[in-house]
């Protein structure tokens, strides 16, 4: 009983020295373990610029919080390349590409792309029918191409430019009239309400 006491005191010694600082305190995994040996705390400490050299032997295998997979605390990713010039700082890329030039890697980065508008028109007038009126949303899009060596594919982003409620007694106007007048007078457009064009 005093050894399984012994060792406990040896666990609550150690979890204390790991937390009684506030870059120890950064450090934490939030999952609960106290070393950056997890890809959480890696990216925790790197984020907040702590050194997490605080000795942590008695968690996660790890002999200091500044290590990150058995990997050296200046290259917590282990690629050769020191946390101060790397462009991931928790994967391996030694060859530091980077093709969008946005100084994340590519093999970190979670948008490969360096993305422009091209494009922004109309893509689909929707109607919502109602016993007493109809409502009519203009929805329009806008386009973006990526310029980069990515080879991203094209990006939409669909919004509401415009809408307007149709009323009438005893029934609403024909929705060509009311399109026409509220929303945009385009004879073209004003026949194919309810028609998506929106990708």
């Amino acid at each position: 009983m005093r050894t399984f006491f012994s060792a406990l005191a040896g666990v609550v010694a150690t979890f204390l020295l790991c937390t009684s600082t506030a870059e120890a305190q950064w450090c934490q995994d939030i999952n609960g373990a106290y070393w950056c040996g997890d890809p959480d705390s890696c990216e925790l400490c790197s984020s907040e610029g702590w050194s997490c050299d605080t000795p942590c032997s008695g968690f996660g295998g790890s002999s200091t919080c500044g290590q990150y997979a058995g990997n050296p605390a200046n290259d917590l990713d282990g690629d050769g390349v020191l946390n101060t010039s790397d462009n991931c700082l928790c994967t391996s890329n030694a060859g530091q590409a980077d093709c969008d030039g946005d100084n994340l890697g590519t093999v970190c980065d979670p948008e490969n792309a360096s993305y422009q508008q091209v494009s922004n028109q109309r893509c689909w007038i929707d109607r919502d029918a109602h016993a007493t009126h109809y409502d009519l949303e203009d929805y329009w899009e806008r386009r973006y191409l990526d310029f980069s060596s990515c080879g991203a594919p094209d990006k939409y982003v669909r919004y509401k430019n415009n809408e307007a409620t149709c009323f009438g007694f005893p029934t609403p106007p024909p929705v060509f009239t009311c399109c026409m007048n509220l929303i945009v007078n385009d004879s073209w457009w004003c026949t194919r309400v309810d028609q998506n064009f929106c990708h």
